[in-house]
């Protein structure tokens, strides 16, 4: 049978050989969810169900009502916060749980606050790409997508498409705490295998007429960017190399780094099975 590919199965392999083997391989399943992608899980279903007009007439009570649902409804048992270093100067266990449920709660809200004021949401974007791209026909939300290139197959999930009687915007919505620069965003396969997607869906759009535009809500920061032909070229070679590397490994190395403190599977991992949960459950 023929593997399917995502941006998050590469970029797994690409972090970390050993998860990748322990997730997509063992098919290893665990139950914890740190709050920082709990609190994005809801952000993306509240701005989904904004774009799907579930609310009649739209307030900002209303959809802040809504957020409170959604985060109360989706909350679990198996919810943690990676501990502060050192531990000790936690003094107050329950207290400190609760600061942590209400900071995340708080960013969450603000997050949708800031799209609901944002040019994206209220469909006035000034940018200097919009001039190439004609009228406004349609946006597609939530847009799954399956294709094949090459003999491999992708899929994955478009948070926003703008389609244009010229060209496409794609949107992808972060709620990350770190930014990355707009180099760093242009490097990354997820938003390349984005590009290929809709070149799958509009088979005649011109290259230069597909813009990829990141919004991350934390930060309240967009960042709009078309890809150069030699760009194009780096990313599908890179592309190619990772699903080689993928589909020959048999060495799939352990690689420790700060984010194994939000990996989640230390009792699989050959170097950390001694190690004690450096989490808090909330």
């Amino acid at each position: 049978m023929q593997q399917k590919f995502s941006y998050s199965k590469v970029n797994t392999f690409i972090s970390c050989p050993q998860k990748y083997k322990i997730q997509y391989i063992d098919k290893v399943l665990t139950d914890y969810q740190s709050v920082e992608s709990f609190m994005g899980v809801v952000v993306h279903k509240v701005l989904y169900d904004i774009s799907q007009k579930v609310f009649g007439t739209v307030s900002l009570d209303r959809i802040l009502n809504h957020y409170d649902k959604i985060w109360a409804q989706s909350w679990h048992s198996n919810i943690v916060s990676v501990l502060p270093k050192p531990t000790k100067s936690i003094n107050n266990e329950s207290q400190y749980k609760k600061k942590i449920i209400e900071k995340y709660f708080m960013i969450g809200k603000e997050c949708v606050i800031r799209y609901l004021k944002s040019d994206i949401y209220l469909n006035s974007i000034k940018d200097d790409y919009l001039a190439r791209l004609g009228t406004k026909k349609k946006s597609q939300f939530e847009k799954k997508f399956e294709f094949k290139i090459n003999n491999v197959t992708l899929v994955g999930v478009i948070d926003r498409i703008d389609f244009f009687s010229n060209g496409v915007i794609i949107y992808d919505y972060k709620t990350n705490k770190k930014l990355k620069s707009k180099k760093q965003l242009k490097k990354s396969i997820q938003f390349y295998i984005y590009f290929l997607a809709i070149k799958q869906i509009e088979k005649n759009i011109d290259s230069g007429n597909i813009i990829i535009s990141i919004y991350n809500l934390v930060h309240d920061k967009v960042d709009s960017f078309l890809y150069l032909c030699d760009e194009l070229a780096e990313l599908k070679q890179s592309l190619h190399t990772s699903i080689k590397d993928i589909s020959l490994s048999s060495d799939f190395r352990p690689n420790e780094t700060p984010l194994c403190n939000w990996c989640y599977y230390w009792k699989e991992c050959s170097i950390k099975l001694a190690v004690n949960l450096p989490v808090i459950r909330l």
